[in-house]
């Protein structure tokens, strides 16, 4: 149990194991009633005591919907409680440590809900609020709020007859015969670039065996994000990236160190389950087309390769007048490959960047399950950032799908390969 106590000069956290928590109940020191000086508990490994304790508590102040999330709780949850003043509050936070922190305060809208999201339960009335430090912060906040509105995009894409998002395809955007003119013309500006820098164009199979996806390890690090499908009673999934089928391309050939850098580009249509309540519009979609290429390389040109990339990633952003930041994304904890493997390629990310003169910040953890990667975070109209372009160093799926070429020695060689997309998605660099 862990028991904030600053407010009465003792230790920030006094923890206490579960033997000692039966102890205190036995002889009075915890339970309901001196819930208001121990302020705010959190309870780990919770024991079937402290569950009835906590019904107690709430059955006492006839909070009935606590009661009933109480209830079904697992054995194991973590139970915390939150006071200020009078009002006690069963939420898993955290909140703030005092109430004269919120200042700037708006009401901005109610609505009705049934509770826990079922007709056949009542009506509730949901309050929506905010509230800032300052209230210069919240008029700017709300000002953005009404620009939103004007500039809705998905408002705007029905409008114009660009695209339309209907029940029929949740998260699938149709587009329309004007929409589909803006798509031709980036499509046409970006192969027209990439013909200038080197690169050849081809296309893979929406549709790939399951035997593809567990040799690139997709099948078990990212299977949540994934449609499955069966054909002649064998299993096979949508690709939700275009990396495997470039894999298989590559292999088509022997390839010569002379060929290299070896620079192949996709404008790929890929699938990607997303739940249905961070679905925005053409920014979060399940279906869109990623401007992919995948680069094969010596070790030796590495980083003129990623800087080559964000030169031109630079080129199409300027084009566009888009201001942008940069993050470097580094290991999840569902990844694969050893530690050498991710700090080597982490280094060489890191050594680009700082070649290159760009100002970048770390985001930990938030790397592709099989490579660190360079992030292209564009602002839009009303300030608002979004990740577009990416550059991920792999040394990963070259092993996995036994890439090889042929060195000046006449040996063969496993290459070094980059993913990178510089528009993202279509369908998202059209929204912004």
């Amino acid at each position: 149990m862990r028991i904030p106590l600053t407010r009465y000069g003792l230790p920030e956290v006094v923890v206490y194991p579960a033997a000692v928590l039966v102890l205190m109940a036995a002889v009075g020191l915890f339970g309901p009633a001196w819930l208001p000086l121990w302020g705010t508990i959190v309870v780990e490994g919770v024991l079937s005591l402290v569950l009835a304790w906590a019904l107690l508590f709430f059955r006492e102040r006839n909070e009935d919907y606590k009661v009933e999330l109480i209830e079904a709780l697992p054995e194991d949850a973590v139970i915390s409680v939150y006071q200020q003043g009078e009002f006690v509050d069963l939420c898993a936070g955290p909140h703030l440590p005092s109430t004269g922190r919120v200042k700037a305060v708006k009401l901005m809208s109610v609505a009705g809900a049934y509770w826990r999201g079922s007709e056949n339960n009542k009506m509730l009335q949901r309050i929506y609020a905010t509230s800032f430090p300052k209230k210069a912060m919240l008029d700017d906040y709300l000002h953005k709020l009404e620009e939103a509105k004007k500039r809705d995009h998905r408002k705007l894409g029905r409008e114009l007859g660009l695209f339309v998002l209907l029940d029929e395809g949740p998260g699938f955007p149709f587009f329309l015969p004007k929409g589909m003119t803006l798509r031709n013309e980036l499509e046409k500006f970006w192969r027209e670039e990439h013909q200038k820098a080197g690169y050849q164009e081809i296309r893979t199979p929406i549709i790939l065996e399951r035997e593809l996806w567990e040799r690139s390890g997709h099948w078990d690090h990212y299977k949540e994000n994934m449609y499955f499908t069966k054909i002649d009673e064998n299993d096979f999934a949508v690709k939700p990236m275009n990396c495997p089928g470039g894999m298989l391309v590559y292999k088509q050939s022997l390839h010569s160190y002379r060929e290299f850098p070896l620079r192949v580009c996709e404008m790929g249509l890929v699938h990607r389950h997303e739940l249905s309540g961070v679905l925005h519009g053409l920014m979060r979609v399940r279906a869109f087309t990623q401007d992919d290429a995948h680069i094969y390389m010596l070790p030796e040109q590495v980083i003129p390769e990623i800087k080559a990339v964000m030169n031109l990633v630079d080129l199409f952003y300027k084009q566009f007048g888009f201001n942008y930041h940069v993050e470097l994304s580094t290991r999840p904890e569902n990844s694969m490959g050893t530690q050498e493997i991710w700090d080597t390629a982490i280094g060489a990310l890191k050594q680009s960047l700082e070649e290159i003169g760009k100002d970048y910040k770390i985001n930990e953890g938030d790397g592709a399950f099989y490579g660190p990667k360079i992030d292209f975070h564009l602002q839009d109209s009303l300030d608002r950032t979004w990740q577009c372009g990416t550059v991920q160093l792999d040394m990963s799926l070259p092993e996995r799908f036994d890439l090889t070429y042929v060195g000046a020695d006449n040996e063969k060689h496993r290459p070094v390969m980059i993913h990178r997309v510089i528009y993202g998605s279509i369908e998202r660099f059209l929204g912004i």
